[in-house]
């Protein structure tokens, strides 16, 4: 199995998120993608890369749109991911939080 890990860029000004997703395929051959943490951020991809990253943009736009809205981000950075998980993170800069 392949191994996905994005190593953000972390400086002063960034708040860093990480999130656990489980991806499997489904039973018409395509893969789905989901963060049990992030209700409602499910996506699909026709390969396993393709709903990882598709899930990584889904979970951007999650979490720009909880802290747009001042909502609390949960966080998932407990243990090491399964065969059917893989570990993403998502940056958000400081400057979003101001309102």
């Amino acid at each position: 199995m392949n191994d996905y890990h994005y190593i953000p860029e972390i400086t002063s000004d960034t708040k860093v998120y990480t999130f656990r997703v489980t991806i499997m395929p489904n039973s018409n051959g395509h893969w789905q993608a989901w963060i049990a943490s992030l209700p409602g951020c499910r996506v699909w991809g026709y390969t396993k890369e393709e709903a990882l990253y598709s899930m990584t943009r889904a979970a951007e736009e999650c979490v720009h749109a909880l802290v747009k809205n001042n909502l609390h981000v949960p966080s998932d950075e407990s243990g090491v991911p399964t065969d059917m998980e893989s570990i993403i993170t998502v940056s958000v800069p400081f400057s979003s939080f101001v309102s």
